[in-house]
């Protein structure tokens, strides 16, 4: 999470919020059997040769992961890796991102202002196997990677939501910044950008350990894992073009440090600009889908 624009945090205690947010989190899987049968038609599951899906990543990132450690100690904790997941796990996670465009199923971030990033926390109240929560938290081999290459013990999908982002046309990127801290232990506490798609001039910017300064090009099918209170980065602007991107949490302790509990607070009525952006957007993935004769699975 970058630092720069935490909510103001609200009078209640952190046992009061924790209180709340795991009341929240048991309401939404009681709920989710019962609103089964009510929500839209859901995509197609992932499968090869007729046989379900089972996510991975390409061989060659775990055939040098004790190089892949150096790199990133050098790095001030930060690694970047093309061609990272396997042809048929990238191709899933492509195309479950381009039907969260045109579904209800991603929740608005209200810190985002619809313009130079758009986009929200991914809800999962169907569990296929097309998820987005099972084609990478439910990944073992990226589990494993993740788990080397920090070198700080067993890493896991944290529980917080995974988030899908865009930087449009017209962004001008994002300020300078080490990511914030969310969970109680920094070495254990990682965020991830994951480059689903790119045809923009975007750059992402960070200095390593010997304060030498790196331009990344993110690839599409690219990964790029940063410690939190680690390297600074900064997102250039696109240029004209867009880059969407997944941004998601691994940990190896799930204590909460102080701001987790600033974003468990993501409340914004329709004046929010965008909330206001990604209905545009969804109308107008339905529509053109409409246009041309596609089925419409929201």
């Amino acid at each position: 999470m970058e630092a720069s624009k935490l909510p103001e945090k609200k009078g209640s205690s952190s046992s009061a919020l924790e209180d709340a947010f795991q009341a929240g989190r048991a309401a939404m899987e009681a709920a989710a059997g019962a609103a089964q049968k009510a929500l839209e038609p859901s995509a197609p599951q992932a499968t090869v040769s007729g046989a379900p899906l089972e996510p991975g990543v390409e061989a060659q990132q775990l055939s040098t992961l004790p190089e892949q450690n150096e790199v990133y100690k050098a790095n001030d904790h930060v690694i970047y890796r093309e061609d990272f997941f396997d042809v048929a796990t990238f191709a899933a996670i492509k195309a479950e991102t381009q039907r969260l465009w045109r579904s209800k199923d991603i929740e608005a971030n209200c810190n985002l202002d619809g313009k130079n990033r758009l986009g929200g926390y991914i809800l999962d109240l169907q569990r296929r196997d097309s998820s987005l929560y099972n084609l990478i938290y439910g990944n073992e081999p990226f589990r494993r990677w993740v788990s080397a290459v920090n070198g700080e013990g067993a890493m896991w999908p944290s529980d917080f939501p995974i988030e899908l982002r865009e930087y449009g046309r017209k962004s001008k990127g994002m300020g300078c910044h080490p990511d914030l801290q969310m969970y109680a232990v920094p070495r254990k506490d990682l965020e991830f950008a994951f480059t689903v798609d790119n045809d923009s001039r975007c750059n992402v910017t960070f200095w390593d350990a010997a304060g030498q300064q790196h331009l990344v090009q993110t690839k599409p099918n690219s990964m790029m894992m940063v410690r939190v209170n680690a390297a600074t980065h900064c997102v250039s602007p696109t240029d004209g073009g867009t880059r969407s991107i997944l941004k998601f949490i691994y940990v190896g302790d799930y204590r909460k440090s102080k701001d987790f509990w600033f974003y468990t607070e993501n409340e914004c009525d329709d004046t929010n600009p965008n909330r206001q952006e990604l209905d545009e957007r969804r109308a107008a993935r339905v529509a053109q889908e409409a246009a041309l004769g596609g089925s419409l699975e929201l």
